[in-house]
């Protein structure tokens, strides 16, 4: 479902995983998603109410942006973040500030108490997905199926194992190169390691090839990883500390369910 599916005013909840409402938040860790789409009205007034949640620094990057589709992002991800911890946090709501840890994962801080909240966010055509926890690190990535990685971005970001596995596979090579990118990429969100070598030399050549139908454990990287089904044209992994034993079953909504003006 994307913003053009929009039924406004009404107001629901919609989660995988069979979760009915938002348990106990620190033994969950929230996903909500939402569908970037053309400028239609429902996705100009998240734009327009966004744009007001950007930081100092933040609207400098804004600013600096030429392509439309940077800034809806940079908005969108702020807008999704904040009516994360509105819904988590409702009597404290208006009191977030959204900021870096030393290694430049996104928390939340709150001003009053000085909470801290863990935020991963990631987008991609057409998507935008949030995750947030209170208490761990996490990690979250998103690709789309329908780019192509060329064959110099296989050679350069991915191990000697990495492109056996996927050389073999039974499976698109373009869907395997992308699931298992997801991974990586969600690896180094968790850690801080976020720079293309040290993505790169993160090894899944122990992973079943494709997403599984639940979580895997990631013994190499010290993670959970799930999988995240948001619909056939995206790849969506998230990865959490393997302490969190046993694993928990993420709750994911769909923004664009429950979202009014």
């Amino acid at each position: 479902m994307g913003v053009e599916d929009f039924k406004l005013p009404q107001r629901r909840t919609d989660s995988c995983n069979h979760a009915k409402e938002i348990p106990n938040f620190r033994t969950y860790h929230m996903i909500q998603i939402v569908y970037l789409s053309p400028p239609i009205d429902p996705l100009l007034r998240v734009l327009q109410r966004g744009e007001k949640l950007l930081n100092a620094s933040e609207r400098l990057r804004y600013d600096r942006y030429a392509r439309s589709e940077s800034k809806q992002e940079l908005i969108l991800s702020r807008w999704l973040a904040h009516e994360q911890l509105a819904r988590c946090f409702p009597k404290s709501s208006a009191h977030w500030e959204l900021s870096h840890d030393p290694v430049g994962r996104p928390i939340a801080i709150h001003t009053d108490t000085n909470q801290a909240v863990h935020l991963s966010i990631s987008h991609c055509k057409r998507l935008t997905v949030c995750a947030l926890c209170e208490g761990t690190f996490l990690g979250i990535d998103a690709e789309s199926t329908t780019q192509t990685l060329r064959d110099s971005f296989r050679d350069i970001a991915y191990t000697n194992l990495e492109r056996d596995l996927i050389r073999n596979s039974h499976f698109s090579q373009q869907n395997e190169l992308l699931w298992r990118w997801t991974i990586k990429e969600s690896i180094a969100k968790m850690t801080g390691n976020v720079g293309f070598e040290a993505i790169a030399n993160v090894c899944t050549a122990s992973l079943p090839y494709l997403p599984p139908s639940q979580w895997v454990r990631f013994d190499e990287e010290g993670a959970w990883i799930y999988p995240l089904r948001t619909s056939h044209h995206h790849f969506v992994s998230l990865a959490i500390p393997i302490s969190l034993d046993p694993p928990i079953e993420p709750l994911c909504t769909n923004a664009s369910t429950w979202m009014d003006f």
